[in-house]
């Protein structure tokens, strides 16, 4: 259900002006004489999020009387269809908070601006982290701020399975063999999100690198027991089916409710998982990876309308300021997207070094659309039975090692 929530106040500091568009716009600072209305599109993803992402905009609103910002919660399934959908009737949002996957479609349809020139008039452009940069640009030309960044973790519940256990599965096969030990306890090993394209597809990834593989490596059948092992768990009953409808918050209530013992999701979802049972003993590391400690990055950027209002911009600039980055990352437990917040808060202990792995295809920009859904396609055939782990893994060898560059 959609949830449009609108803060207002009135603004005591100077607003850009935009005055040109494209990546020939030119920008100046005016003083905004009349309420401003700003609107900006966020996927609804769970109560916690929302609560942090509405604190921001009250903050906002002390410091700025005259915008008015209206924050339009969607919902998360087929966010990325609403949007398109609000375009082509003319209602979409000056800002839009949008997956990094997601951004090629957007651009390829004319909905973004190339936000280079307002960039670079900040003092933003050599702070924001350049892992979290390239899947935002097109050409040279950039069309988002990253805002919100994620790493995959293994959650595992501490009442039925300890420690030690988590961090020595470091195969399909030990996995395996622990799943039949607590299926003959009555329980569920292991779970994943599939109901998101997106979600299915970073997860898988992630599991990849669990095995030493990746992307590029798909197209030799040999490289991966991935797709083997999720078969493999899903045969003998410990990888619950019914997850093919679960999204990332789903799946967290699934695994406080003991529908699971383990899952494989996103750090943002921590926060979450405290208020959604606070009595519930459970601990969170690394998925085990065989080699090269590489993980995978969930990264949400902000991305400006082509006709956005030009108070929109004034907005972003301010969420792209220290302490607000700083506390987007601690709050839902992210990684922070400018390296000075991110080394600061290395250096105080709160956030440790992060192994990642940046996404890195060839071709066109608009390819990552394609890796993505036959990603999803494989996998989801796979789990509901109508494909075999080889048929799975040759559907999506071909078009995968078209585009992908490790």
């Amino acid at each position: 259900m959609k949830k449009i929530m609108a803060v207002a106040s009135w603004i005591l500091s100077a607003g850009l002006l935009l005055t040109g568009c494209g990546s020939s716009a030119e920008y100046a600072t005016q003083e905004i004489e009349q309420e401003t209305t700003i609107r900006m599109a966020v996927p609804y993803d769970n109560p916690y999020y929302e609560t942090v992402l509405t604190a921001l905009i009250e903050d906002y609103m002390v410091e700025h009387e005259s915008v008015r910002v209206e924050l339009e919660f969607l919902p998360y399934q087929n966010y990325e269809r609403t949007i398109t959908s609000m375009a082509a009737n003319g209602e979409q949002a000056d800002l839009i908070l949008v997956d990094n996957a997601y951004i090629p479609m957007l651009v390829q349809r004319g909905i973004l601006a190339d936000i280079d020139v307002w960039l670079n008039q900040t003092d933003l452009a050599d702070k924001l982290d350049a892992d979290m940069i390239p899947n935002a640009s097109d050409n040279d030309n950039l069309y988002g701020c990253p805002f919100l960044c994620w790493t995959y973790e293994l959650y595992y519940d501490e009442d039925k399975i300890s420690r030690n256990m988590v961090t020595s599965l470091a195969s399909w096969q030990e996995l395996e063999n622990y799943a039949r030990r607590s299926l003959a306890a009555g329980q569920k090993m292991f779970a994943i999100a599939a109901s998101d394209t997106e979600e299915l597809s970073y997860q898988f990834q992630e599991l990849l690198l669990s095995e030493n593989a990746n992307l590029y490596t798909l197209r030799v059948a040999e490289s991966s027991e991935t797709l083997k092992g999720l078969a493999e768990l899903l045969s003998i009953g410990a990888f619950p089916i019914e997850c093919l409808d679960w999204n990332q918050t789903d799946l967290t209530r699934k695994f406080a409710q003991g529908a699971v013992v383990t899952m494989l999701n996103r750090s943002t979802q921590v926060p979450f998982l405290e208020k959604t049972d606070p009595d519930m003993n459970w601990g969170v590391v690394e998925m085990p990876i065989q080699q090269g400690k590489s993980h995978i990055m969930g990264i949400q950027s902000i991305v400006v309308a082509a006709n956005a209002d030009t108070a929109a911009y004034d907005f972003l600039e301010w969420l792209m300021q220290k302490e607000q980055v700083r506390k987007v990352a601690t709050e839902l437990n992210g990684v922070a997207v400018r390296t000075d917040v991110r080394q600061e808060l290395e250096a105080e202990g709160i956030e440790g070094p992060v192994r990642r792995q940046s996404l890195q295809y060839g071709g066109s920009f608009q390819s990552w659309p394609v890796i993505s859904e036959t990603m999803r396609s494989g996998v989801r055939n796979l789990l509901m039975g109508s494909r075999t782990p080889m048929e799975s893994l040759r559907d999506m060898q071909y078009t995968i090692s078209q585009y992908y560059v490790w």
